[in-house]
């Protein structure tokens, strides 16, 4: 059974490889051949209020975890996990 689960997963690991690889190529001669034509596309444009939405959505789902996890900290348990008053 294991030997058969490391043959799939080498093929698993070429196949995706071999789309990483593709992928890389594609994106190389799309870059050359806008460099060619004088019109290179090589910034990603985001307006400064979005980049502030999803900075604040991110820190507000830290600050939720965190808040979850001190309010789990608060209770004991005993070796089994059950909680103790």
């Amino acid at each position: 059974m294991q030997l058969k689960l490391n043959d799939l997963a080498e093929v698993i690991a070429k196949i995706g490889s071999i789309a990483g690889g593709l992928l890389f190529a594609s994106l190389l001669i799309r870059y050359f051949v806008q460099l060619g034509k004088n019109d290179p596309q090589r910034y990603f444009d985001v307006s400064p209020l979005a980049s502030e939405q999803t900075l604040s959505f991110f820190m507000q789902d830290v600050e939720r975890k965190g808040n979850s996890l001190r309010e789990h900290s608060h209770h004991r348990c005993d070796s089994r996990g059950r909680r103790r008053s």
